[in-house]
């Protein structure tokens, strides 16, 4: 087994605990007092001030005390010691990322709707060409047909507003 997959000796492992007490009685808005309050009402016998020694490295911590100080903040001695353990991602890095994943979301959307709307200005393109050509053709046949009708208008001695 690799030395990094041993389990935490027990000092370690102590310590562990009793950062993830701090952070979870901080977490949930507790002073050492209520967390000694909560614990009192699991049926375990602390203060306030055994809180602040345990907390300060003044006094060890005991097997039974872990039980009921994890109870006292909604978790057990496992989830304490693997939210202890587990890689801390820090918030801002959190949202950074959580941003990081909109924004990519976003781009792919503007991409598309950009893509898109170059596709419709084309498409938009192609068909103002063709109108212009066909307007074009149209003004070319207008004018022979006039000629032709003024020509055909003079052999016949006719004004060209007669029909």
């Amino acid at each position: 087994m690799d030395a990094e997959k041993l389990p935490p000796t027990w000092p370690d492992a102590e310590a562990a605990f009793i950062s993830e007490m701090k952070r979870q009685r901080a977490k949930q808005n507790l002073s050492q007092g209520d967390l000694a309050e909560r614990v009192k009402s699991l049926g375990g016998n602390m203060f306030q001030q055994t809180i602040a020694k345990l907390e300060t490295g003044q006094r060890a911590l005991r097997m039974s005390e872990a039980d009921v100080i994890a109870g006292a903040l909604g978790m057990t001695v496992s989830t304490m010691l693997a939210a202890a353990y587990a890689p801390a991602v820090q918030p801002a890095e959190a949202d950074a990322k959580r941003q990081l994943v909109r924004i990519e979301q976003r781009y792919a959307q503007v991409s598309t709707a950009l893509h898109n709307a170059r596709e419709q200005a084309a498409q938009a393109e192609r068909q103002l060409v063709t109108a212009q050509a066909q307007a074009m053709a149209l003004d070319r046949e207008a004018e022979a047909l006039q000629t032709e009708r003024e020509i055909l208008a003079e052999l016949l001695g006719v004004s060209g507003s007669d029909g």
